[in-house]
């Protein structure tokens, strides 16, 4: 597994981190703040190195412990504008592994949002966004940095007495206002109650001008790498219409996404060309609202992706190359100088992330 950055306008390709480089941990969740190379973080999971996110931020490089007594390791993630404040899941993450049929499903057992100060290193949240009511996961600022739009599905005590129970795993489009300055919530609000119509919602991404908001539909649970129905659904901001968005969708899986800086193209993962592999596509996104027909990310070889098992995910646009070297963040990951993550002192409570473990014989298996 490997983080890569390649160059759009040329096939030049170089990796910013191989997990051979950490004993083969799994590397995932990266992001860049506002298209900005030098402002990264990207987590660690399991291996030698321990648990952790690395944050690059500005030519520094820090070994960030996310584990507080309220939470877990963080995991799904997005910037504030101001480039200072993060928006983080965390949560406790199961897999169905099927013997026949579809392969892997993967569902939550529990998870909650919080907010990370990355200057001051310390992490906050609210009851409305982490309480065992809800699952919330997959968080998303608005552009102006007033609102933090989440995926939220059913407790997995509301859901757990049915058969199959993660096929019950709803999400919902909801949204909360944040003042980041003065710390004040505001409501959760709906915006698309996709329960109502038996369908799931993950990944709600807005365009840089704050007018479209593009998102993945499947049957179940906010994981819709696995859903071969799920499609991407493009929401007028102003009207609160949405549909299935044209000329960009195929009979496969269509997961991940990422609005380009000015707005004009997107890249998305797809299953298209063999329903087992994801690859990388583009498309150009006109001002009236129109998708073109994607293509695929080009490379000098044709047949470099059909001669050998690739899987792409998570792509995300930049405006420039990640200069840190390698070896500085190999040296980061493996250092034993950690910064650990201070909570907020108005929350209490038990922590979220513990919970009573469901044994796996529990009829998961199908």
């Amino acid at each position: 597994m490997g983080l890569y950055q390649r160059d759009l306008t040329s096939f030049n390709e170089r990796p910013i981190l191989l997990n051979r480089g950490v004993t083969d941990s799994c590397i995932n969740c990266h992001s860049f703040q506002d298209y900005n190379p030098d402002r990264m973080l990207f987590h660690i999971r399991i291996g030698a190195v321990g648990t952790c996110m690395i944050l690059t931020y500005d030519g520094r490089v820090e070994k960030v412990d996310t584990k507080t007594a309220f939470n877990g390791p963080t995991s799904y993630r997005s910037w504030h504008p101001n480039g200072r404040t993060v928006a983080f899941a965390f949560n406790t993450v199961r897999q169905v592994f099927h013997s026949t049929g579809k392969n892997i499903d993967v569902f939550d057992r529990a998870s909650d949002l919080v907010i990370y100060d990355v200057k001051d290193k310390t992490l906050t949240t609210s009851p409305k966004i982490s309480g065992p009511e809800r699952m919330e996961s997959l968080p998303e600022w608005s552009p102006d940095g007033k609102y933090i739009y989440f995926c939220s599905g059913p407790s997995m005590e509301s859901v757990a007495s049915q058969e199959l129970f993660y096929t019950e795993m709803k999400y919902d489009l909801m949204r909360i206002s944040y003042d980041v300055d003065k710390d004040i919530w505001g409501e959760v609000e709906p915006v698309i109650k996709a329960s109502e119509m038996d369908k799931s919602i993950a990944h709600p991404k807005i365009s840089p001008d704050g007018k479209y908001l593009l998102f993945c539909m499947s049957d179940c649970t906010y994981f819709p790498l696995y859903r071969p129905e799920s499609d991407l659904y493009l929401m007028d901001m102003q009207t609160g219409q949405f549909h299935k968005a044209e000329n960009i969708n195929s009979n496969r899986a269509e997961s991940y996404h990422c609005w380009s800086s000015n707005g004009r193209w997107i890249i998305f993962s797809s299953k298209r060309q063999d329903s087992q592999s994801t690859h990388l596509y583009i498309a150009y996104f006109d001002r009236d609202g129109h998708f073109s027909k994607p293509f695929l990310l080009p490379q000098q070889d044709p047949e470099y992706e059909s001669s050998r098992p690739i899987v792409y995910n998570i792509p995300e646009f930049i405006k420039g190359p990640v200069n840190i070297s390698q070896q500085k963040l190999i040296q980061a990951a493996w250092s034993k100088k950690m910064v650990k993550t201070k909570l907020d002192p108005k929350i209490s409570g038990q922590p979220r992330q513990e919970g009573k473990e469901i044994p796996y014989e529990s009829g998961w298996r199908n």
